[in-house]
């Protein structure tokens, strides 16, 4: 019984040392560093993906951009509409908006469309169509004399670049890729605070030479 007894007492001082061995400790905690050190080095390299990703695509996005942000249209100036039946000294029946449409690029842009908005008389689509490189175009919409006290006309353009990618800038200058209604939303001229059976501009056509514009440049 004695040595029976020596014989557990032997074990469970051995199984004592194992515990306390510093030699199984140490390659316990290098395997669980090893493992974090993989998950870590491997979360960095998605992060780092991720960033190359999102810079790749901005750039596309702003090789995309290069041509549309050379084309835009401005209001420049008011004067009285050319009436050969009323004499200088006559107060005019209506005014001219003139709009400035440019595309600054060196490719040509198509389907351009032109929308001025004019305070109460609500908005005017004309469609210039094409603007060569380096064109700049002059576009004018007659309104009534009484209504030019609201403020400043805004102008905001549609357009294809030469790759076909449809754009629009509004009238505050951002870019933006237009949605199909709203594509179709701002093709269609606006009575604004009138009807259009009750409308000033009424008895007034709009002939292909007005939806062209006269070219500057």
């Amino acid at each position: 019984m004695a040595s029976s007894g020596a014989i557990v007492s032997q074990r469970g001082s051995q199984r004592r040392r194992g515990a306390s061995d510093p030699n199984v400790s140490w390659s316990d905690a290098a395997a669980v560093l090893s493992a974090i050190g993989t998950v870590g080095a491997f979360a960095v390299a998605l992060y780092l993906l991720r960033v190359q990703i999102l810079d790749r695509r901005a750039d596309a996005e702003d090789r995309r951009e290069t041509q549309a942000r050379l084309v835009s249209g401005w209001f420049d100036d008011v004067s009285r509409f050319s009436d050969v039946a009323a004499g200088p000294a006559d107060p005019p029946d209506y005014f001219e908006v003139h709009v400035l449409i440019r595309n600054g690029s060196a490719e040509p842009v198509y389907g351009v469309i032109v929308r001025t908005h004019v305070g109460n008389l609500g908005d005017y689509v004309r469609y210039p169509g094409t603007l060569g490189p380096e064109e700049t175009r002059e576009l004018r919409v007659v309104v009534p004399p009484d209504d030019m006290h609201i403020g400043m006309p805004r102008v905001s353009i549609m357009f294809r670049d030469s790759a076909g990618r449809q754009w629009l800038r509004s009238e505050h200058g951002t870019l933006t890729h237009p949605t199909q209604p709203a594509i179709d939303a701002f093709t269609k001229d606006s009575p604004g605070a009138y009807t259009w059976e009750t409308h000033p501009m009424r008895g007034l056509k709009t002939t292909p030479e007005d939806h062209r514009g006269r070219r500057l440049s």
